[in-house]
């Protein structure tokens, strides 16, 4: 909407905590976000030291919900890992556990 501020969202992150295939786990996460307008989006996965390891995803988006997968490569380790999903000035946090 013209005007309205930009808000973002991660609505889900599934599974979690995610790690390599199991019987109770998948080895792929499935990140679903909402923006309320138009806009370039980039999602980054970083450590709890605020390292950024790598751009999971980006690119330009109409207003709505939206969805993309992650697999994490062989070296990923276990901990405790935050995903940042960043919109014009704004950025949503969300903590995420990976399991081997």
């Amino acid at each position: 909407a013209q005007g309205a501020p930009l808000i973002i969202d991660i609505e889900a992150l599934y599974p979690t905590p995610f790690g390599p295939a199991s019987p109770s786990r998948s080895a792929t996460a499935t990140i679903v976000f909402r923006i309320l307008e138009d806009a370039a989006i980039s999602v980054r996965l970083f450590n709890v030291l605020g390292q950024a390891l790598v751009l999971l995803h980006e690119g330009y988006y109409p207003a709505g919900s939206h969805s993309f997968t992650y697999t994490p490569g062989i070296d990923f380790q276990s901990g405790t890992y935050f995903l940042a999903l960043a919109a014009s000035d704004r950025v949503r946090w969300v903590r995420i556990l990976y399991l081997r």
